[in-house]
């Protein structure tokens, strides 16, 4: 099968999408498809992928896309994006190419119709990261289905002693207890509530929310631990021009300027996937509370890196670390988002405070909760995502082609009147 894949393809250190649409090429290479991806942010790097790689303009898309259905004849399109990269991509479904579009969706509600239904609706095969979002789907009538996201636990697993130790010593962490967030830097991401619990672990009392003239501190019980060892680290994007954090003002609001250290890259760039594991490795805990996530790839690289997880309690994190992989920190409040009209979570930092500590207070709980965790890893292959996408792809195939054996034309051919010599008209 011939198959254009559409994606950010940035292998310099790009997004969770990068990563996805790279293992999805591969695997679709060596099982025998022919893949050319058209890559968003491609630098021309050179690489041993199993499939071809072509740098691409978004702009320019339906051009490279035109281009190769002429002189390629392939199959079918896949892309890989969030769901208005599709709906911005929606004129590549009105192509006589079948459109099978991977996505997330990041939070409750769906609504129908809307311009992501549309969209959805559109495709020819529409595949899910999670399965809450594919149950938002088909509660509103629309033809989805799961593909289980997979994680390559070859690599990202845990560290040794003899591993783990050197690292932190590069990095100069010592012996204390090291809080470790991966993110974008984006509002959705809500780094405040983050360096606030770590400012309340650290026995501070801060201003929540920031601004409000409210104080909190954290008082430690039975299962609570407040001390002056924890160390923040925050692996991020340099703050955009347009929305961001500024990270070392996050850091002053919460007295974290001698707790904290930042790996902020540029937009294109960011740590390899072995730099970014030394992080994992070194770390003691994952700390992410978003207001939402639509999978959570960094919890899942952190769970398979034998890390504990503190996360808030909505979308791909909760599916992540349910029945007991993980600590799930509740909302304070919500609130509906101009972004899709989707409900924002606002993770109480007070809640992820306790969480911590009971983590790293309680042995065998962590234990239980972390081999938990490394197990439901270890079952995400790829090799069941890739098995729902070619199950899906010959579904395609087989539809498109009974209408034609029926002698109905192909989609998007002309039907017209036929001038003389054969010429289309106009």
């Amino acid at each position: 099968m011939r198959i254009i894949l559409v994606s950010e393809m940035n292998l310099a250190g790009g997004s969770g999408y990068t990563t996805i649409s790279r293992a999805v090429a591969a695997g679709l290479g060596e099982r025998g498809h022919e893949v050319v991806a058209l890559g968003l942010n491609y630098n021309g790097c050179e690489h041993r992928l199993p499939f071809t790689l072509l740098g691409a303009e978004e702009r320019f898309l339906m051009e490279h896309v035109r281009q190769l259905r002429a002189a390629w004849k392939p199959d079918l399109v896949l892309g890989i994006a969030d769901i208005t990269k599709h709906t911005d991509w929606r004129a590549l479904m009105e192509l006589d190419l079948p459109y099978a579009g991977i996505f997330p969706l990041e939070a409750e509600p769906l609504i129908s119709p809307s311009e992501w239904t549309r969209t959805i609706d559109t495709m020819a095969a529409a595949l899910v990261e999670t399965e809450w979002a594919t149950k938002l789907c088909t509660d509103v009538g629309l033809a989805a289905r799961h593909v289980p996201i997979g994680i390559d636990t070859a690599f990202w697993r845990p560290p040794s002693p003899e591993e783990r130790g050197p690292i932190r010593e590069r990095l100069g962490i010592g012996d204390r207890f090291v809080l470790l967030t991966v993110c974008d830097n984006h509002e959705r991401k809500n780094l405040p509530a983050v360096f606030a619990t770590a400012g309340l672990l650290l026995g501070r009392e801060i201003e929540w929310p920031a601004g409000s003239g409210r104080t909190r501190a954290f008082l430690s019980g039975s299962k609570g631990v407040t001390g002056d060892d924890y160390y923040l680290i925050v692996n991020t994007k340099r703050r955009p021009e347009a929305v961001g954090y500024q990270l070392w003002d996050l850091a002053a609001t919460f007295q974290l300027q001698n707790e904290s250290t930042f790996y902020q890259h540029e937009r294109r760039a960011g740590l390899t996937d072995a730099g970014l594991r030394d992080l994992y490795w070194a770390a003691d805990c994952f700390l992410l509370l978003s207001k939402a996530e639509g999978l959570g790839l960094p919890v899942m690289e952190a769970m398979a890196c034998g890390l504990p997880c503190v996360c808030t309690d909505t979308g791909g994190m909760a599916e992540n670390l349910t029945e007991g992989r993980g600590w799930l920190v509740g909302a304070e409040y919500s609130y509906l988002d101009p972004f899709g009209n989707q409900a924002r979570y606002f993770a109480d930092p007070c809640e992820a405070a306790m969480a911590v500590a009971e983590l790293r207070s309680d042995h065998k709980e962590r234990l239980t909760r972390v081999a938990a965790a490394l197990a439901w890893a270890k079952a995400r292959t790829w090799a069941k995502a890739l098995d729902v996408i070619e199950e899906a792809f010959h579904g395609i195939i087989e539809a498109k082609a009974a209408p034609e054996a029926a002698g109905a034309p192909p989609a998007g051919s002309y039907t017209g009147p036929v001038a003389v010599g054969g010429a289309h008209p106009g």
